[in-house]
């Protein structure tokens, strides 16, 4: 079990974490938030890679520098030497963690497989594309069959079929250990993930099953065709959250705040996972302040 208790943390002026508490038990979770909100900070604190300021954080009983060999880590730009070859950097990763030979060559290859860089096994990093890179970077993380794993925007630089593949590997993998997740791609997280935690300016606003989370929006979010000329003229009695082109017509999805507006066409919509983020977070056009224009 990882477990956080009011951890805070603060650089100059700015409370990248404030008063954060959350519990991880075996399964995939996702962590969303925007640009800012701490995620990194949070992961850099999980992993052991910045000193704690106020708070306690905890791995099955004990610290994180204690349980280091136990955790795997995917930072958000992740690089290597450029001069090793594929096979020659997850080996140098698992020796640094300890494998034996034996036990290192077959679970290289079986995550090279996994993450579909085995034919690019004998390639130097260097020269690997950015989604390969990734992908390496994925492998690394999972190498020695680590109990927890923090993977930080994963996702990047995948194409839509390496997503795919990664959702279902991750939904594979983890059933047995505890993965977090911190990506901007909602569709990943209500993809891959049971469980999400919503961060926002540093503090924690949601921590729970995913499907609750889209449930606790149910009904709040409608939807209505105008001629594009009109976007102005409903941008000023609308909260909206997002806007499709259909040809000489804007579909707008937007929220129902007070259960009383009435539109002609208007209709309710299924709630998605980014519906219940932005109207959680608040960060959607509000009315009036001149709108997405």
């Amino acid at each position: 079990m990882l477990e956080c208790k009011n951890i805070s943390q603060r650089f100059q002026s700015n409370n990248a974490l404030s008063e954060v508490s959350l519990t991880l038990n075996k399964g995939v979770y996702g962590l969303i938030g925007e640009n800012g909100a701490g995620k990194s900070t949070l992961f850099k604190l999980l992993i052991g890679l910045m000193p704690l300021q106020k708070g306690s954080i905890t791995i099955d009983g004990g610290p994180p520098e204690k349980n280091k060999l136990r955790m795997g880590y995917l930072p958000q730009n992740f690089d290597f030497f450029h001069k090793l070859t594929v096979y020659e950097s997850l080996e140098y990763v698992g020796t640094l963690k300890g494998l034996s030979k034996n036990v290192l060559s077959e679970e290289i290859h079986d995550w090279l497989r996994r993450v579909n860089l085995l034919a690019e096994k004998e390639k130097k990093t260097g020269a690997l594309s950015g989604g390969m890179k990734q992908r390496l970077g994925i492998a690394q993380a999972f190498l020695g069959d680590p109990q927890y794993v923090l993977l930080d925007e994963p996702t990047v630089g995948l194409d839509p079929k390496e997503r795919v593949a990664f959702r279902n590997m991750v939904n594979e993998v983890g059933v047995d250990r505890v993965i977090l997740i911190s990506t901007h791609i909602i569709d990943d997280v209500q993809a891959a993930c049971e469980n999400i935690l919503v961060l926002h300016k540093g503090k924690l606003l949601y921590e729970g099953a995913t499907q609750d989370f889209i449930d606790s929006v149910r009904d709040r979010i409608c939807s209505i065709r105008i001629p594009r000329r009109r976007l102005p003229e409903f941008s000023t009695i609308l909260d909206i959250i997002s806007i499709k082109l259909l040809g000489e017509e804007l579909e707008i999805r937007f929220v129902d705040r007070e259960y009383s507006i009435e539109l002609p066409g208007q209709t309710a919509e299924n709630c998605t996972l980014e519906d219940a983020y932005f109207l959680t977070t608040g960060m959607f056009y509000k009315k009036g302040d001149g709108g997405p224009l």
